[in-house]
C-alpha cells in the first residue's frame, strides 16, 4: 500500500482554548485512516444531520490524507434525506454513498462508526462482525452495552453533537478551504440539530467551531431550510403537545397514537420545555414494531440515566429509547416506573 501524505497536527487558529487533547484524538484518527486501505463510515440507524454531518466530516478528512471512503446509507427514507439530497449533488460525492448491503469490507478497512456507541444501534450491526478494524466517534453517554474490538475511541459527552467534535478533531490539520460548502454545511446542520440552533448545550468552542465552518462555506440559512418540517409534521407535532399531561412535578408525558417524524416528536419534547412548570419530557409514539421515546430536560433532570433502564441512550439533557415489540400503554407503563426508580417515588 503506497504511503500516504503525512499531515502535520497543528493547533487551530479557531481553538478556543488550545486543546492538546483534541491534537492527541486528531493524531490517533489520522494514524488509524493512514493505517486503512479504506473507511467506511457507518451511522446509526434511522441516521439524522448529526450522524450524516459527522460522516462527511470525515470523508473530509479521508479526502486530505488520501484515503478512500464510503458513508453508509439507509435504504428507506431517513431523517437526515435533506442532507443525503445536498451531498448527492455533489461531484465529490457521486460515488461516495453505499448500501449496508453493498459494503464490503476487507481486513485492511477501517469501520468507522460515527454517533453511536452501542451495537443495537448503529445502522447495520451485522458489518461488525465482519469488520477486522473498528473505530468509534461519539458524544453520547456510553450504555450497558458497548461495541466491543474497538482499535479506537473518541469519545466526549461535554460537546454538543458528534458533528462538533468530529469537528474539533479536523481542524487540527485541515484549513477551511479544505472542506467542500456541503461539507460544511452537514456538520453545520448537525451543530445546530443537537444544540436546537445555538440555545442548548453550547461553550465557546461550539461557536469556534460554527465561525470555522461558515469561513468553509457554511451557510446557517441554507442549513435551516433542511432542517424545516413539513406541514403535516407541523401538526403532528402540536397535536403531541395537546396530548400531554403532568406526570409528577415537573415531568410531562405526550403519547401518540399515530406514527410521527422522529424529529417531529424530538420538537414536540422541545416544545413541551416551554410549558410553565415543566423541567423534563417524554414523548412516546410507534414506529414500525417498536415504540420510541425521545426525552428532553432543562432542570437537572437526567433523562438518559432514566431511558437506560429501558435500554436507552444519549446525553443528560436529551435521551431516546426504542423499545421492540410492545404495546403504547405498556412502554408508558415502563416508562412511568423508570421515573419512579429515579426520583424514589413507589414503583
Amino acid at each position: 500500500m503506497p504511503r500516504k501524505e503525512e499531515i502535520p497536527i497543528q493547533t487551530s487558529t479557531f481553538s478556543v482554548p488550545e486543546s492538546p487533547v483534541r491534537a492527541d484524538m486528531a493524531q490517533a484518527l489520522y494514524d488509524s485512516i493512514s493505517q486503512a486501505a479504506d473507511v467506511a463510515v457507518m451511522g446509526h440507524h434511522n441516521p439524522d444531520m448529526d450522524s450524516l454531518g459527522a460522516a462527511a466530516g470525515i470523508a473530509a478528512i479521508c479526502r486530505r490524507i488520501g484515503s478512500g471512503c464510503h458513508i453508509l446509507q439507509p435504504a428507506t427514507p431517513c431523517a437526515a434525506d435533506p442532507l443525503y439530497q445536498q451531498l448527492f449533488g455533489v461531484e465529490l460525492y457521486q460515488d461516495r454513498f453505499q448500501l449496508p448491503s453493498e459494503a464490503s469490507l476487507t481486513p485492511d478497512t477501517l469501520l468507522l462508526i460515527v454517533d453511536a456507541n452501542r451495537p443495537e444501534m448503529v445502522m447495520c450491526p451485522a458489518l461488525l462482525e465482519k469488520a477486522s478494524r473498528i473505530a468509534v466517534i461519539d458524544h453520547h453517554v456510553p450504555g450497558d452495552s458497548q461495541l466491543e474490538r474497538t482499535d479506537l475511541r473518541i469519545q466526549d459527552t461535554a460537546v454538543s453533537s458528534t458533528s462538533e467534535l468530529v469537528c474539533d478533531v479536523l481542524r487540527c490539520f485541515l484549513n477551511p478551504e479544505d472542506l467542500l460548502p456541503a461539507e460544511a454545511d452537514a456538520l453545520l446542520s448537525g451543530i445546530m440539530l443537537d444544540t436546537r440552533n445555538f440555545t442548548k448545550r453550547t461553550t465557546a468552542e461550539t461557536f469556534a467551531t460554527a465561525a470555522f465552518l461558515i469561513q468553509a462555506g457554511g451557510d446557517p440559512g441554507r442549513v435551516q431550510k433542511m432542517l424545516q418540517t413539513s406541514r403535516e409534521d407541523v401538526l403532528a407535532r402540536h397535536h403531541i403537545v395537546e396530548q400531554a399531561r403532568m406526570f409528577r412535578q415537573g415531568v410531562s408525558i405526550a403519547v401518540s397514537t399515530t406514527p410521527v417524524n422522529p424529529i417531529s416528536a424530538a420538537q414536540a419534547a422541545d416544545e413541551l420545555l416551554t410549558i410553565e412548570g415543566t423541567g423534563a419530557s417524554f414523548v412516546l409514539y410507534p414506529f414500525g414494531n417498536t415504540v420510541r421515546i425521545s426525552a428532553r430536560s432543562t432542570d437537572g433532570t437526567d433523562v438518559q440515566k432514566i431511558l437506560a433502564q429501558l435500554g436507552g441512550g444519549g446525553s443528560k439533557d436529551a435521551a431516546g429509547a426504542q423499545l421492540p415489540n410492545v404495546t403504547l400503554a405498556a412502554a408508558t407503563a415502563d416508562l412511568e416506573r423508570a421515573i419512579r426508580r429515579f426520583t424514589g417515588g413507589p414503583t
